[in-house]
This record gives structure tokens, C-alpha cells and sequence, in this order.
């Protein structure tokens, strides 16, 4: 006989799981780093509401309670590619942030100041699931559960009112933190930020049609109304990295409607296909401003299916598809 879902939450200030309903914090939990997770798991719930299994949504890669053996986890927050502890004990972990490091060969794509800082986080990345691997093999036996990637999805984004392509007033928007001045750093994120900031510099200079607006270094985040309302009223969003390739700005800037200028994105399933502008170097940044504007009408199409990838590849209920396609065969 089928029973109802259950589903538990550990939260970023105490780890101990406490049952919740996600219908209900999938109204009220944003802006935060849950929300888009939460309407995930509602989806889920709509389609397949007496499976009887139960869902930990959870930051934590180590901590775990027994009451949770045999549930299908959602693992938020993990830059470093890491195998949770508890691996063995669960029927199977949907991840943001990757399963395995990028390809070596990659590197030799990015940029020497990029590339090296990459390359030390990737050393670090492997000292540390080392040390995870030896803690799951003392702790529990077994095989490991199924690990799938799913998309960082959202995080700071308010509803607001969808504003149409032709009507929007910015050509070109960035909001995010960049760090004045140039005292060294072997953050990836501060390096490639400073980079895009110097580039965006140079292109509003020589393209002084564009209406460009970006967060000045030093100056302080937008709010999450006033962010999300910008971005909506963008046609064109950068997406710079953060410390590891991916960022929630980029499923903002698609969910948003907008044509994205990335930096290179890493080999993970949804990401085949998006019409996403990728770029190596941010000083490139002003040739690729120049071509995309020069045809309005491609860069309107542009925007518009990348708003179709992020429906059929990354929204709540294409992921929720996603994921109750994967549990069917483990049930």
C-alpha cells in the first residue's frame, strides 16, 4: 500500500533534521538558498504524492541521522565535488555543484591567473575527499547510492512582473560583489570579478550606445527586490564564476528571460545545448557586446530560448521530472 512523502530539512545553523512541509515553505522561503529546492520538492509531491519515500534536504555533507536511511537526498552548498559520509545509507543523492572535478584538460582552456587558482582549489578538493573516504569507510559499509547533478537553480530572486524583451531599459547588467583595488588574492571568483570589471569599464567606453549598469567595486549588493526587478529589466546578463564554475546569477539571468555572457561552463548535462554566450577571457568582453547588439532581433531570439532552456532543463518541474525518471527504477 502506497503512504505519503515525507520530508526533512537541515538547516545551516542546526544541523538536526526536522520534518516540513514543502508546499507551504515553497510560498514563504525566499529569498534564501532553500527556495528553489523547496518548489522542487513540492513539484515531486504533486506528481508523485504516495511514494513513501522520504526526501532530506541538507548543506551538510557528514551529518546524518538513522531515521533518514533509505531516503533520497537533495545535497546543497558543495563546491568542492565531494562524496557524502553517508553515501552508503541512502537510496540516492541529487547534488548541486557537480559530481566529479572538470576534466584536467580543461584548464587549458582558462586563463594562467584563472587556471592556477583553479588548479590549487582542485589539489585542496582532493586532500579533503580523501580524508571524507576514509571517515565513510569507518562509519558505515556498503555501496555507495547513485550521485546525480542537478542545477544550482536560484537563490536571491523576488517574483516580480515579467517585463517583455523589446521593453526592457538595460542592455547590459552585472550585480555582484567585486573587491577594489588588486591586493592578491587566490580566490578564482576575486581574480575573474576584477577581470570582468575592467572589461566592463572599457566596453561602456567604447560603446557608449549601450545602457550599462553594474555594481561598482566597493559598492554595496542590491537587495533582492531591487535585483530582481534590474535583472528583468535586463537584456543581457554576465555571469562571471565564483570560486568554483558555476553561479546561482546564471539560472537567475535564464529563469529572468535574459541572453547570458558566461565564462566557460563546465561539461554537466543541463548545461548541453544552452544558447549561452561562453567567453575565456573577460577582456573579449567588448567584441562579443558588439556583435550580440549589433542584430537586435537575434539577440531578442537569443534571450528567448534561453528562457525555453531554463523551462525544459532547469526549472522546478523540469527537474522534478528529472529526478522522479531517476527513482523509478531504484523503487
Amino acid at each position: 500500500m502506497s503512504t505519503r512523502n515525507r520530508f526533512f530539512l537541515s538547516h545551516r545553523s542546526a544541523l538536526k533534521a526536522v520534518e516540513f512541509d514543502p508546499d507551504e515553505l515553497s510560498k514563504t522561503g525566499y529569498p534564501s538558498e532553500n527556495y528553489y529546492n523547496h518548489r522542487i520538492l513540492s513539484e515531486i509531491n504533486r506528481l508523485a504524492p504516495d511514494l513513501g519515500l522520504t526526501f532530506f534536504l541538507t548543506l551538510s555533507l557528514d551529518y546524518f541521522e538513522e531515521h533518514l536511511r533509505d531516503s533520497v537526498v537533495f545535497l546543497m552548498g558543495d563546491e568542492m565535488y565531494q562524496t557524502p559520509v553517508y553515501a552508503p545509507c541512502v537510496r540516492a543523492i541529487f547534488k548541486s555543484g557537480g559530481v566529479r572535478p572538470n576534466p584536467a584538460r580543461d584548464l587549458l582552456k582558462l586563463p594562467l591567473s584563472i587556471a592556477s587558482r583553479v588548479a590549487l582549489r582542485e589539489a585542496r578538493n582532493r586532500l579533503v575527499a580523501i580524508r571524507r573516504d576514509r571517515r565513510r569507510r569507518k562509519a558505515y559499509s556498503g555501496p555507495l547510492a547513485p550521485i546525480y547533478e542537478v542545477p544550482l537553480g536560484y537563490w536571491r530572486q523576488r517574483e516580480v512582473p515579467w517585463v517583455p524583451f523589446e521593453q526592457r531599459t538595460i542592455d547590459v547588467f552585472f550585480a555582484g560583489t567585486t573587491r577594489p583595488g588588486w591586493k592578491p588574492s587566490a580566490r578564482p571568483a576575486v581574480v575573474a570579478r576584477r577581470q570582468l570589471s575592467a572589461a566592463l569599464v572599457a566596453a561602456a567606453a567604447a560603446l557608449p550606445s549601450l545602457r550599462v549598469e553594474y555594481i561598482r567595486p566597493g559598492q554595496p549588493l542590491m537587495d533582492a527586490e531591487t535585483y530582481s526587478n534590474a535583472l528583468m529589466n535586463s537584456r543581457i546578463a554576465l555571469c562571471p564564476r565564483g570560486n568554483f564554475d558555476e553561479t546561482f546569477r546564471l539560472f537567475e539571468a535564464a529563469r529572468a528571460g535574459c541572453a547570458i555572457v558566461s565564462e566557460l561552463l563546465p561539461p554537466r548535462w543541463y548545461y548541453q545545448d544552452a544558447p549561452i554566450t561562453q567567453i575565456a577571457r573577460w577582456p573579449d568582453l567588448n567584441d562579443t557586446l558588439r556583435r550580440l547588439t549589433a542584430d537586435p532581433v537575434s539577440l531578442a531570439a537569443t534571450a528567448g530560448q534561453t528562457r525555453q532552456w531554463w523551462l525544459d532543463a532547469c526549472s522546478e518541474a523540469a527537474i522534478a521530472r528529472y529526478v522522479l525518471e531517476r527513482l523509478a527504477p531504484l523503487a
